[in-house]
């Protein structure tokens, strides 16, 4: 029997969601015929998507009129989205507290297509720099990537505590790979199915006091990732007490 398959893609929301994407940190306005080249649309369709993408609120126009850019209310959907994220939920006390402890800039991140995108950041007394919320990082490069990636980490991480990080595969240190002049220790959150769906840490300035502070900041960002991870119903074996690994086989670990 011949099978057919279907797809249930809308065209036309397939052009206006590149319509949107086609804004960027280094375009943030764009007239027509600037979108009808990114998007390979021609100019009278180009045209009509901005006239009822700026209708919806979605995009707005500048002032005069012949470019148009990204509304608030997308920032307003983006918010909402953030923060209704089971990891954004859960992880906010844990990283108020990080920030408090570490006193440096904690953050959050979450992966997206290959990259990193810091949804949450709380600044410490310490603050060394700004992370943009909501900007799209290159997930192959630094500490937060490589935890992504499932690589190992780093050899600064092992250095500095060399009996901690033995047994947490999950830390990784950067100086200076995702951001010039910024550190990052960096812990993986996990779901309840072991998958990685988050990053918590702090980030200070990539100097040498750095160096030295980050054997006092991978125990604090590991407690935050495995509290966050936990909260996700994510429990490692080592993490269960004796006991309760004694189950039966009508017995479950909860």
């Amino acid at each position: 029997m011949k099978l057919h398959t279907t797809t249930n893609r809308n065209a036309s929301l397939e052009k206006a969601s590149r319509v949107l994407a086609a804004f960027s940190e280094e375009t943030p306005e764009l007239g027509v015929m600037d979108l009808a080249r990114r998007v390979g649309l021609n100019k009278s369709t180009a045209s009509r998507f901005v006239s009822t993408l700026t209708q919806l609120g979605l995009l707005e126009r500048t002032e005069g009129g012949r470019k148009v850019r990204l509304s608030l209310r997308l920032f307003e959907l983006g918010m909402r989205a953030a923060r209704n994220r089971p990891l954004v939920a859960e992880a906010q006390p844990i990283l108020q507290r990080l920030g408090e402890q570490s006193r440096e800039m904690a953050w959050l991140a979450t992966p997206a297509d290959g990259d990193i995108v810091f949804v949450s950041r709380l600044a410490g007394s310490r603050e060394a720099m700004m992370i943009e919320t909501g900007r799209r990082y290159p997930g192959s490069e630094g500490a937060v990537g490589r935890l992504f990636s499932g690589s190992v980490p780093s050899s600064d991480a092992a250095e500095a505590t060399p009996k901690l990080v033995d047994h947490v595969p999950d830390v990784a240190v950067d100086h200076g790979e995702l951001i010039p002049g910024v550190t990052f220790i960096a812990g993986a959150v996990f779901d309840r199915t072991g998958r990685v769906v988050g990053g918590i840490g702090v980030a200070c300035a990539a100097d040498r006091a750095a160096r030295v502070a980050v054997a006092g900041h991978v125990p604090l960002v590991r407690r935050a990732s495995t509290e966050v991870s936990r909260r996700l119903g994510f429990l490692r074996t080592a993490d269960v007490p004796a006991s309760d690994l004694r189950v039966g086989p009508s017995q479950k670990i909860a």
